[in-house]
C-alpha cells in the first residue's frame, strides 16, 4: 500500500521515531491484518514519547501521543491515565490540542463502556471544536451505546 510506504519512507527519511508517522502506519498495518507490526509501531511511539516526558514531563504533545498510542496497543488504563492528565495538568486549551485529547480520551472510554463519561467529553468536544466532522459521529456511537446498555432492576422490599 502506497500509504505505508510513505509512512516508512519518512521514518527513515526524517525521523525513525517520528509519532505520527508510526501511529498512522501501525494503524493501516492493522487494518491490514498485521497486528504485530502495527503493535511494534504502536510501542515504538510510547517508548520515545515516554523519553520525552522524562526529559520534559509537561510536554502536553508527547502525552497526548502516548495515550493515543497506548489506547492503539490495548493498553487502556495507561491511555485513560495519559489522557485524562494531558487534560487537567499541561494541555494549552486551545480548541484543536484539547479536542484532540478529547476524542482520543473518548476512544478509550468507549472501550471500557464507560458510555456517559464518553458523551460528556464529546459534549466538551463540541464546544471547543464545533466544526470537527468526527466528534458527531463518535458521539452518535457513544449515545447508542449509552441506550444499550441494560439497566438493573432491583425490586424494593417494604
Amino acid at each position: 500500500m502506497r500509504a505505508i510506504r510513505c509512512y516508512t519512507a519518512a521514518l527513515l527519511g526524517i525521523d525513525p521515531d517520528l509519532p505520527l508517522a508510526l501511529i498512522n502506519r501501525g494503524s493501516l498495518l492493522e487494518g491490514q491484518g498485521q497486528r504485530a507490526a502495527a503493535m511494534a509501531d504502536f510501542e515504538r511511539v510510547i517508548e520515545a514519547q515516554a523519553k520525552l516526558l522524562q526529559a520534559s514531563p509537561s510536554d502536553g504533545d508527547a502525552l497526548c501521543m502516548r495515550g493515543a498510542a497506548s489506547n492503539r496497543a490495548e493498553q487502556l488504563h495507561a491511555a485513560l491515565g495519559d489522557l485524562s492528565r494531558t487534560m487537567t495538568e499541561v494541555l494549552p486549551s486551545g480548541p484543536k490540542t484539547r479536542g484532540k485529547a478529547l476524542r482520543h480520551r473518548v476512544e478509550v472510554l468507549l472501550k471500557l463502556g464507560r458510555y456517559d463519561e464518553a458523551v460528556a467529553d464529546l459534549d466538551a468536544c463540541l464546544a471547543t471544536d464545533p466544526l470537527n466532522p468526527v466528534v458527531p459521529a463518535l458521539r452518535g456511537r457513544a449515545v447508542a451505546s449509552l441506550s444499550a446498555v441494560p439497566t438493573l432492576n432491583i425490586g424494593l422490599i417494604f
